[in-house]
């Protein structure tokens, strides 16, 4: 092998192993899902492998945000905490991807709860973009459809919710305020070492409305977000600290 051969190999060994390096780092974050069991008192997480679907309840009722992307393994999950899913009354997703809606029917008395911005990309009249491809979902549901607006709150027993619409990764992507105290993400960021970051562009819709939805999380929303004692996330965990985790994103 000539000298120019193995000049260019070396490159290319240098530039791969950069390359692993780079995806080793931005997929480390994954490794933090939340794992199956209490979050909190009356919170649950249920662990899909790289993401988690979440189940709150009262001792009487129950609802859940997330479902999962595998129906059997989710329901295994599910089977390990003490709430009984008949209990749940709606499901509610902070959208509507493939790895968020598996376990719908393991709640057979529940309705499901579609962030009112995100009905467009469930129907196919909005696209979906992923790696900047517009990408029609067309999901058909067969529980009882309901919608939840930005900034409305609805009440399960005494489990309040309310929507906050943080666009971005998905057009209706939401985040539930729970009880005043849990904020669940989905999607809009990832947490590393306790401090949010953007999700990945590649599989936003759009990455610019995404920071300006963590900035206005960030910003407290006139006080709304000061009662938060967890920031919980779909595939990087949750942290109790929400003011260090949102500071990269707050105007000083």
């Amino acid at each position: 092998m000539n000298k120019g051969m193995l000049a260019i190999l070396s490159v290319t060994a240098v530039g791969l192993g950069a390359l692993v390096v780079r995806l080793q780092r931005a997929f480390a974050p994954m490794r933090g899902v939340c794992a199956t069991g209490p979050l909190a008192e009356g919170l649950w997480a249920i662990r899909d492998r790289g993401v988690a679907g979440f189940v709150v309840g009262d001792g009487t009722t129950a609802i859940a945000i997330d479902t999962g992307v595998n129906a059997a393994r989710f329901a295994r999950g599910l089977a390990m905490l003490p709430v009984d899913p008949g209990t749940v009354e709606a499901v509610y997703l902070t959208h509507a991807d493939r790895d968020h809606i598996a376990g719908i029917g393991l709640y057979p008395k529940a309705r499901l709860v579609l962030p009112e911005a995100e009905v467009p990309v469930v129907t196919g009249a909005v696209p979906r973009r992923i790696l900047g491809l517009p990408l029609k979902a067309r999901h058909s549901f067969a529980h009882p459809l309901a919608t939840i607006a930005d900034g409305e709150t609805v009440t399960h027993g005494s489990i309040s919710i309310r929507a906050i619409h943080t666009p971005g990764h998905t057009p209706g992507a939401t985040s539930y305020l729970v009880n005043g105290r849990w904020l669940l993400t989905g999607d809009l960021l990832m947490l590393r070492n306790g401090v949010a970051e953007v999700t990945w562009p590649a599989i936003n819709d759009n990455t610019a409305q995404s920071l300006a939805s963590i900035r206005r999380l960030a910003g407290g929303m006139d006080g709304l977000l000061d009662g938060v004692q967890l920031l919980v996330t779909a595939h990087t965990g949750s942290t109790g600290d929400l003011r260090r985790a949102l500071a990269p994103f707050r105007s000083h």
